[in-house]
C-alpha cells in the first residue's frame, strides 16, 4: 500500500508540474485582460489560446501514457503518433521519423499502444536538447523506439526505475514515468529494455 501511495503522489506531482505553467498562464491572461481592458484583448486571447492548447495536448498525452484510456484496443499507432507529434510540437525540438501505418499496424496486442506511448514519452525526456524519434519493428521484439541526438542524458536512476529496481521511497517526479512504464509493461506481459550507445538510445519493447 505504501508503494502504491508514493507512486500516486509522484505521478500527481509530475502531472501538476507539467500543467501548472500553462494553466497559470491562462489565469494570467484573464488578469491581464481585467487590468488593461479592451486594449489588451488580442494579447490576452493569444496567451490564453496558446496556454489552453498546451494544457489540452499534455492532458491527451498523459491520458494515453498514464491512464486507463491507453489500454483501449481501439487506440492505434496513428493515435500515438499524433499525440506525440502534438506534444513535441509544443517546443519544436523533437521530430518523429516513423510510419504509423506501416508494419507496426500488424502488432496484435491490446496493450501495445499504451506501452508504445509511454516509451515514446520517456524517450522525449532523454532528448534534453531535441533530436529525432523513430520506431522500428523487428524479429527479436515488438518494436524499438530509437532516440537520436548529438546530446542526450540517460540517468542510471531511469534505468533502475524502468526495471523496477527503485525503492518506492526513491521514486521522484523525474523517474516516475520510467517506473510506471515498467509496471504497466510487466502487467501487460511485456518488457521495455534500454539499449544505449554513443549515438542513440534504443528502447526495446518485447513480449
Amino acid at each position: 500500500m505504501k508503494e502504491t501511495t508514493l507512486l500516486l503522489e509522484m505521478l500527481a506531482s509530475r502531472i501538476c508540474h507539467d500543467l501548472i505553467s500553462p494553466v497559470g498562464a491562462i489565469h494570467n491572461g484573464i488578469e491581464f485582460l481585467e487590468e488593461m481592458g479592451a486594449d489588451a484583448l488580442d494579447d490576452a486571447i493569444g496567451l490564453m489560446q496558446h496556454s489552453a492548447l498546451q494544457s489540452t495536448v499534455k492532458l491527451k498525452t498523459f491520458r494515453l501514457a498514464y491512464g486507463a484510456g491507453g489500454r483501449d484496443p481501439s487506440v492505434s499507432a496513428e493515435d500515438v503518433y499524433n499525440a506525440i507529434r502534438e506534444y513535441t510540437a509544443l517546443d519544436g525540438k523533437i521530430t518523429q521519423e516513423w510510419d504509423p501505418h506501416g508494419s507496426i499496424t500488424d502488432i496484435d496486442n491490446d496493450g501495445f499502444s499504451k506501452i508504445l506511448m509511454g516509451t515514446l514519452l520517456l524517450a522525449t525526456e532523454v532528448l534534453i536538447k531535441g533530436g529525432t524519434l523513430s520506431v522500428e519493428t523487428g524479429d527479436d521484439c515488438l518494436a524499438r523506439v530509437i532516440a537520436k541526438a548529438d546530446d542526450f542524458i540517460l540517468r542510471e536512476s531511469i534505468i533502475e526505475a524502468l526495471n523496477g529496481e527503485t525503492d518506492a521511497n526513491d521514486i521522484d517526479p523525474r523517474s516516475v514515468t520510467a517506473y510506471l512504464l515498467g509496471l504497466n509493461a510487466r502487467d501487460l506481459d511485456m518488457n521495455v529494455e534500454i539499449e544505449p550507445s554513443d549515438s542513440q538510445i534504443a528502447f526495446k519493447i518485447t513480449q
